[in-house]
């Protein structure tokens, strides 16, 4: 039984990598639109990897975020891509918490090979706690967070005066007549 399964855990990661071919950028795009996700990757602020080498000094973008937070089988992506390989029309099952993603995943024992999860690339921003599903629903919550504060500082810092808005230096600046006031309001 355990051959079977470290067999099957073996022809997943075979099919993931050719999936996944060369895990550049194109390639994550990929997938986030296979299983569903829409929109410019690009302008996600925390999804930015800075390749050790890249070539021509590059940057390469990539949505680990949007990734995470969609909760899916990789055995079941892989299966869509056969089916439309096939001619057919498929798209992988969404699952509304990593609860119902952790009982599906042990009904049909569609475990992916966690130690092979590098947690930089598409299967460890996929991968879901499923023997421990609140640990996920935990981690993601703290992510949330962090994103929230984030988010908080850069609005603090655009929002904050520099010296040169201090009150007294534009006085006079935001002052609007009454003619110009009384146009507005008509």
């Amino acid at each position: 039984k355990e051959k079977i399964q470290r067999e099957k855990g073996e022809e997943v990661l075979r099919d993931f990598n050719e999936f996944m071919g060369e895990r550049k950028l194109q390639d994550w795009k990929g997938l986030c639109h296979f299983i569903g996700l829409s929109g410019d990757f690009r302008e996600i602020q925390d999804c930015r990897e800075q390749v050790s080498h890249p070539p021509q000094d590059t940057c390469i973008l990539i949505p680990i975020p949007a990734i995470q937070r969609v909760n899916v089988n990789i055995y079941d992506v892989l299966d869509a891509r056969n089916i439309i390989q096939a001619g057919g029309e498929a798209r992988p099952t969404w699952f509304r918490t990593p609860h119902a993603l952790s009982e599906y995943a042990r009904q049909e024992n569609k475990f992916y090979p966690r130690e092979a999860v590098i947690s930089t690339e598409p299967e460890g921003a996929m991968l879901k706690y499923i023997l421990n599903p609140g640990l996920e629903e935990k981690r993601q919550k703290e992510r949330e967070e962090k994103k929230r504060k984030r988010k908080e500082k850069t609005l603090k810092k655009e929002t904050k005066p520099n010296k040169a808005t201090k009150e007294g230096d534009l006085k006079g600046t935001f002052q609007v007549n009454s003619e110009e006031r009384g146009q507005d309001e008509m």
